[in-house]
């Protein structure tokens, strides 16, 4: 019996020593920001909030700014009579980034909208959201990758990018394996409109997660592995 359980327990911590694997993700820096801006005619409006800090992994921020402007035309016994035209714009985002460096997750969105009653005051809105991640790899790690990137128009973009691969356009989901290096992952969310272009809008989102690849042990654990159960072998031959 108390061979059997010291068998087990050597076999045990081979096992363990083969499939342990080593934690090596390095968050090297995280940047994200929400820009609005709108213009009617003389009234300019921008609002704008960044997240440089590379200590933040929690960060939920909306920036939205509005512009109107009224010409009088003319006046008439019926009433008076304007020109009109109004820019409205507003980004957004959420993202999160674990502390060990194996899940980062982001949502974006923008949106643009323009209005003129006769097209006489030139108005546009421009509002723009971006997430980026930026970490190394000291060994290699399974990856798996899911999110979505869209824009309404071709003035829109909505994009993720993450190791050469780039999405932009409806849902993706993929998983491979990432060599020991640096590398950035990031998503942005652009809209623009103007007179001619009314209204704009684009997302994106995404979530990576990371897993350690089991290292394989050297031949010398084996190695040692099998003449310490020689040796217990060899002890107990030797007692009976």
């Amino acid at each position: 019996m108390k061979k059997s359980r010291l068998l087990g327990a050597v076999c045990a911590g081979v096992v363990t020593i083969a499939s342990l694997p080593v934690n090596a993700v390095s968050i090297t820096g995280i940047f994200g920001y929400v820009d609005a801006y709108a213009s009617a005619g003389s009234d300019l409006q921008q609002e704008f909030f960044g997240n440089p800090a590379i200590t933040d992994t929690l960060w939920s921020e909306t920036a939205s700014a509005f512009a109107f402007e009224s010409v009088l035309d003319f006046c008439d016994p019926f009433g008076c009579y304007s020109s009109d035209s109004l820019a409205n714009s507003e980004a957004s985002q959420s993202s999160y980034v674990a502390s060990n460096g194996l899940y980062f997750s982001a949502s974006g969105e923008s949106i643009a909208d323009v209005f003129s009653s006769d097209f006489s005051i030139p108005a546009d809105a421009i509002a723009e959201s971006y997430f980026e991640v930026a970490f190394m790899l000291e060994s290699a790690y399974n990856y798996n990758l899911t999110g979505s990137a869209s824009g309404l128009f071709e003035s829109d973009t909505g994009l993720v990018d993450f190791a050469g691969l780039l999405f932009d356009g409806g849902l993706f989901d993929v998983s491979g394996v990432l060599a020991p290096g640096n590398y950035i992952l990031y998503g942005v969310a652009t809209s623009e409109a103007n007179l001619g272009n009314g209204f704009a809008n684009s997302s994106f989102s995404f979530e990576l997660s990371l897993t350690p690849v089991p290292v394989p042990v050297p031949a010398a654990v084996w190695l040692f592995g099998s003449g310490l159960l020689g040796l217990v072998g060899m002890a107990r031959r030797k007692k009976a």
